[in-house]
């Protein structure tokens, strides 16, 4: 069982999303390191990534907690 567990939290930690970039960079998530040449959108994720990664990442803390 503990092994299974170790897969998962392996395959959703391979599942985290980073914010999207584009090279023309209007089209980038504000969120993203190198940012969003839109100045009228709001600095908060618009690609989606923030949300996946906080489904996620109490899965992988629970995940972890029952390794213990």
């Amino acid at each position: 069982m503990k092994q299974i567990i170790k897969e998962l939290i392996e395959a959703l930690e391979k599942s985290k999303r980073y914010h999207d970039y584009c090279e023309d960079s209007w089209y980038s998530c504000p969120l993203h390191p190198e940012g969003c040449s839109n100045d009228s959108l709001v600095k908060q994720c618009n690609c989606g990534a923030d949300e996946w990664n906080n489904f996620i990442m109490p899965l992988i803390e629970r995940a972890k907690e029952e390794l213990k």
